[in-house]
């Protein structure tokens, strides 16, 4: 749920201030050295708009300012109201036709949506932001078509400008006209940026050039990021893109493999929503067993000094997500039972971000319960989910659900009450039309009750309208089927009251990392404006949907500024939190900051702290570190569910600062722990051995492997890791046969290739080139030597090429030749 999108082909309008300054009286220049204007740039800077406000309109009160001060204090007063989210204000405080005035004037109409009043103004500054800034502008409005004449010739502008025009001629599907574009910028060096080879791959894909387009996002994917420095979002999209192209042409098993092992060595990928969408369209691709480690009762804790029930821990979101897949694995071969039981289990572990899961899960129970006649079932159930929804317009679906299940017992009067109630709570959402359709449904239940219904009022529902709140109710549980239904009713209801609403749920449900539904997501969102005063939780979800898509950061700081008591303040300060650490902006450190300062109770709280220290370790400032460290002792002290965590993120941080010593003080602190994971404990392990080694304690390092290497099933990967590693250890303690052993333990492994993931290849390879040969080329043991080289070379991995090119080398030089030759 927490999960968040990076953006892809769009960026949001940002303006840049322009200064001017001069005349008599008291001059920009002093007004600038200024104690009240300091603190209100510094108010400003911290995100306190309000504070800024109060004090720049206060120095614009005075009476002794020249005209160059009058009208850089105005510009500076509109930033502040537009930035507070006083747009309107700000265009009666920006009267002047100055640069800067114009730049924020258009920042406000922008804001309050109107886009084209946005690029109206902008056309008056002649700056080259300012055409791009109208580009986008114009892109956003779909106006695409203009967005191309304005950055025309598409060779010749600036790098983000020819970005644009690519991502936008890829959103029209004219490739002819973006693939030269894109082909020149790839024959040049200096243009063959990360994000370039991103949209070389994207166009792949859309030609359905399946085999080029695998090939270039596995490059990204496996690529190291030091290597390419591609963002943390576009990596994420990658692995995505890299699904959908082994999806062409129908190939969904390959597919669906990727998106597992995806899975596998990520267990929290951050775009894990997405990648379950998919997992449940090519469900159909999937062995049902490959999921099952992924939902081990490993989260059932039994106390062993009471005869108590066992304690339940949350799922983590892998493995709710994995329950509720697998139950509609089970429901499509017609096993009703089995999807019950992995409904149940998410019903009751389910994680707190993971809410939203719960309710489809218990939505999908009754309706199974209807499904298989067991009424009496689905009647509870939906009692139970109108009890436990989290939202009116769950309360109103569940109502209407019951009703439906009270109408299979022939009991219209429950079903009657029902309806009412589903009416009166859609009456107070303004949702005139489950209003509607539970005020027929009660007439037809009134009817079936032998009452006389009262229809004066009763409006004739349309088809449509009946196809909306079906649609509204699947987007609500980010079931993909809501996206055709909810376009198909924006094509046909140009003019409906709910017009705004579809098109909020249909943009909550694109993909973020699917290029052209994040363009379309951008476009409705961009399109949107809701009232605060009377749909501020539509406003929420809306920001939340930028946020997701990378965008909306503005927003998101003057909804909270606006808004700090609403229920879903802590969530978007989360999310913003999240956004801007994968846009790798250390202001991502602000906002989880914020949050557990300001809901220190809030459940999202000691997430927040955790991801603090992440941000502030990667921003990895002298005060950034010490901040980490203190919260990452934080999270070890409470002792909670990220204590482990924490402390391994704090071995890291240690081993990486050169404190190894407390760095081996925490992991054999940790190491004691008998109910450590298999995963943290082999984690622990070789941060333990990197430390010791790093100090050349050779003996406590290979003590470390040789605990790795004693685990009970030990997969292939760790087993090559922990065998190379533990060789090089060797080899520093002179025992250079027991080193070249320890390799040999891997490479004479009855190698599966089929089977031999990246990770497998590379510390095989590496025991192989890297560990033995090396050993025996120094011994002189030549014959061996190529023997080994051969058996690399035809092993069908990734370094065959490069061995056979040494035992080539070595056949020649060492005059080594078979009898017939």
């Amino acid at each position: 749920m927490w999960a968040y999108n990076p953006a892809m082909g769009r960026l949001f309008l940002v303006i840049t201030l322009l200064c001017a300054s001069t005349a008599a009286g008291v001059t920009w220049s002093q007004i600038q050295k200024l104690r009240e204007y300091r603190e209100a740039d510094i108010a400003l800077g911290d995100s306190f708009h309000d504070v800024a406000v109060t004090k720049l309109q206060n120095l614009l009160d005075r009476k002794d300012l020249d005209e160059g001060a009058d009208l850089n204090l105005r510009a500076r007063l509109g930033e502040a109201l537009v930035r507070s989210g006083r747009s309107q204000a700000a265009l009666d405080i920006l009267t002047s036709s100055g640069p800067k005035s114009l730049t924020w004037r258009a920042h406000a109409y922008t804001q309050l949506g109107e886009l084209e009043k946005a690029s109206s103004t902008l056309k008056n500054l002649k700056t080259a932001t300012a055409v791009y800034q109208r580009a986008l502008i114009f892109s956003a409005l779909g106006e695409s078509e203009k967005a191309l004449t304005l950055l025309a010739p598409y060779d010749k502008g600036t790098s983000a400008e020819q970005i644009l025009a690519l991502s936008i001629l890829l959103d029209l599907g004219k490739i002819e006209e973006a693939e030269p574009l894109l082909q020149k910028r790839l024959t040049e060096s200096s243009n063959q940026t990360p994000i370039t080879r991103f949209l070389a791959a994207r166009l792949q894909l859309l030609k359905k050039d399946r085999l080029p387009a695998i090939g270039s996002f596995q490059a990204l994917v496996s690529a190291n990021t030091e290597e390419i420095n591609l963002p943390a979002p576009y990596i994420y999209a990658a692995h995505l893109g890299l699904a959908d192209s082994l999806a062409l042409d129908g190939n969904f098993k390959e597919a669906t493999t990727s998106l597992i092992a995806t899975l596998e060595e990520s267990p929290d990928f951050p775009r894990m929503t997405e990648v379950f969408a998919r997992l449940e369209a090519w469900r159909s691709e999937i062995d049902p067993k490959i999921l099952k480690p992924w939902i081990l009762p490993q989260t059932i804790s039994p106390s062993p000094t009471t005869e108590e029930s066992p304690a339940l821990e949350k799922l983590p979101l892998r493995a709710a997500h994995t329950l509720y897949l697998l139950a509609l694995i089970n429901l499509d071969a017609d096993q009703a039972s089995e999807a019950q039981i992995h409904l149940s289990r998410l019903r009751e572990n389910s994680p707190p971000e993971a809410a939203e899961l719960n309710e489809r899960a218990l939505i999908q129970t009754g309706l199974i319960f209807l499904k298989t006649e067991k009424y009496e079932s689905a009647l509870e159930t939906f009692e139970l989910a109108r009890t436990q929804a989290s939202s009116s317009r769950v309360q109103a679906t569940a109502n209407a659900l019951k009703a439906t299940a009270a109408f299979a017992l022939q009991d219209p009067k429950q079903a009657l009450k029902a309806y009412e109630a589903a009416r009166d709570l859609a009456s107070k959402l303004q949702d005139q039309s489950l209003a509607d359709a539970a005020s027929f449904n009660a007439g037809v239940a009134a009817l079936q009750a032998g009452r006389s219904p009262d229809i004066k009022d009763l409006p004739s529902l349309s088809t449509e309208r009946l196809k909306l709140e079906r649609s509204l109710i699947l987007a609500d549980q980010r079931n993909p089927q809501s996206i055709p239904l909810l376009e198909s009713f924006l094509k046909t209801n140009p003019d409906s009251p709910r017009r705004q609403e579809a098109a909020l749920a249909l943009a909550e449900n694109y993909h973020p990392t699917v290029e052209n539904q994040a363009t379309q997501a951008k476009t409705l969102l961009n399109q949107l404006s809701f009232d605060e005063a009377t749909q501020k939780d539509l406003e929420a979800r809306k920001v939340l949907a930028l946020l997701s898509l990378g965008e909306g950061f503005d927003e998101a700081q003057q909804f909270i500024g606006r808004n700090l008591d609403h229920p879903r303040a802590p969530e978007l300060l989360f999310k913003q939190g999240q956004a801007l650490m994968k846009a790798e902006s250390g202001e991502a450190i602000l906002s989880f900051e914020r949050l557990r300062e300001r809901f220190p109770d809030h459940p999202l709280a000691e997430t927040a702290r955790f991801l603090s220290a992440r941000a502030s370790f990667s921003v990895n400032t002298e005060s950034d570190i010490a901040r980490a460290i203190e919260r990452y002792h934080e999270i070890i002290k409470a002792g909670g569910p990220l204590a482990t965590a924490a402390a391994l993120d704090l071995a890291r941080l240690q081993i990486d600062h050169s404190q190894q010593e407390a760095a081996l003080v925490e992991i054999e602190r940790l190491l004691k722990n008998k109910k450590l994971s298999t995963h943290d404990r082999r984690r622990l392990l070789v941060l333990g051995a990197e430390a010791a080694s790093q100090n050349a304690h050779y003996d406590q390092a290979l003590g470390f492997y040789n605990q790795l290497l004693g685990q009970k099933e030990l997969p292939v990967a760790w087993f090559n890791r922990a065998s190379f590693l533990r060789g090089r250890v060797l080899e520093n303690l002179g025992r250079q046969n027991d080193a070249l052993k320890t390799y040999y333990q891997v490479v004479l492994n009855n190698l599966e290739p089929e089977k031999m993931g990246p990770l497998e290849w590379q510390w095989h390879d590496k025991c192989a080139l890297i560990g033995a040969l090396p050993l025996l080329e120094r011994n002189n043991e030549w014959k061996a030597a190529l023997a080994l080289a051969l058996r690399v070379a035809q092993s069908g991995g990734p370094s065959a090429t490069q061995a056979e090119e040494r035992a080539r080398k070595i056949k020649f030089e060492q005059m080594i030749f078979d009898e017939k030759e």
